[in-house]
């Protein structure tokens, strides 16, 4: 479940973009190691850990390269310890498993969808406030 990590982004405020933002700043091939509660998905595990999931999955997609993702690393981390009950938050490296991306129409980072196997897509999270309470409320 654990793997990769990157970002390259777009966007406005909030995870969505911008300059700025709060976390540690580090590359973003580096988010989410260790103890994170962020779990990373690769492609090939993808459908058993994502689309089979009888929890609700929030996906964060990022590219290696996202200053904004890397930037946000500890909100959406609050994201994930705040969700446990209710669902799974995870992470997928775009510069990992491109072909999976394009797939799911990511075009900017980051990008949240959310899986549940009552959905035929993917619900896409739209606007600019990605902040941990906007996240929660959406899901």
């Amino acid at each position: 479940m654990r793997g990769g990590r990157g970002g390259g982004g777009f966007g406005g405020g909030g995870f969505g973009g911008g300059r700025g933002g709060g976390g540690r700043r580090q590359p973003a091939a580096q988010l989410f190691q260790g103890q994170s509660p962020v779990s990373l998905v690769a492609a090939k595990t993808f459908d058993d850990d994502v689309r089979r999931s009888r929890t609700p999955v929030l996906v964060q997609v990022f590219g290696p390269d996202c200053a904004v993702c890397a930037s946000h690393e500890e909100q959406y981390e609050k994201v994930a310890s705040s969700a446990e009950p209710f669902a799974r938050v995870m992470a997928l490296n775009a510069g990992r498993s491109p072909q999976l991306a394009q797939e799911l129409g990511v075009s900017s980072y980051p990008t949240f969808l959310l899986f549940h196997k009552d959905l035929d897509e993917p619900k896409r999270f739209s606007g600019n406030d990605h902040s941990p309470a906007s996240l929660l409320r959406w899901l």
